[in-house]
C-alpha cells in the first residue's frame, strides 16, 4: 500500500466520522433551536478534511519509484474529484432554487453551506478515486 492510498483511506475515514457528527448536530439543533439555524451544522463537514492534511504526517515516496501508470491515476482522481465537486454545487444550488421556487428568496445563511461542502465532495471523490484505481491496478487509467 502506498502512500496515496494511506492518505485516501485516512482521509475518507476522516470525512465519514465528520459526516456523522454533523449529521448529529443538525438533528441536535433542529430539537433545540429550529431547522433553519441547524443548517449551520453541516459546515462540521468540512473539519473531515484535515485527514487529507495527513499527508504531513504519512512517509513521503521516493520519487523514483513514481511512474506514468501513478501519475495517470492522480490525474483522473483529480479531474473525478472536480467534476463530482462541481456538479454536486450545481445540482445542490438548482435543487435549492426548485425547492423554494422561482419567486422565493433564499436564506443567506445556505450559502456558506453550499460552498462549504464543495471541496469535502472533491476530496472524498479523489480519494475514493485513488483507492479503487489502485485496487483495479490502475489498468484502464
Amino acid at each position: 500500500m502506498n502512500r496515496l492510498q494511506k492518505q485516501s483511506w485516512i482521509t475518507l475515514i476522516s470525512i465519514g466520522i465528520a459526516f456523522f457528527v454533523s449529521c448529529m448536530i443538525v438533528v441536535y439543533w433542529t430539537a433545540a433551536k429550529g431547522f433553519p439555524f441547524a443548517w449551520r451544522g453541516f459546515l462540521f463537514v468540512n473539519t473531515g478534511i484535515l485527514g487529507y492534511l495527513c499527508g504531513v504526517f504519512v512517509k513521503k515516496d521516493d520519487p523514483a519509484i513514481v511512474d506514468e501508470r501513478d501519475r495517470a491515476i492522480k490525474e483522473l482522481a483529480k479531474n473525478n474529484g472536480f467534476i463530482a465537486s462541481y456538479m454536486f454545487f450545481v445540482l445542490l444550488a438548482m435543487g435549492i432554487w426548485l425547492y423554494n421556487g422561482p419567486g422565493a428568496l433564499i436564506n443567506v445563511n445556505i450559502l456558506p453551506i453550499c460552498v462549504c461542502l464543495a471541496p469535502v465532495v472533491f476530496v472524498f471523490i479523489e480519494s475514493l478515486t485513488y483507492l479503487i484505481a489502485y485496487r483495479k491496478g490502475g489498468s484502464d487509467v
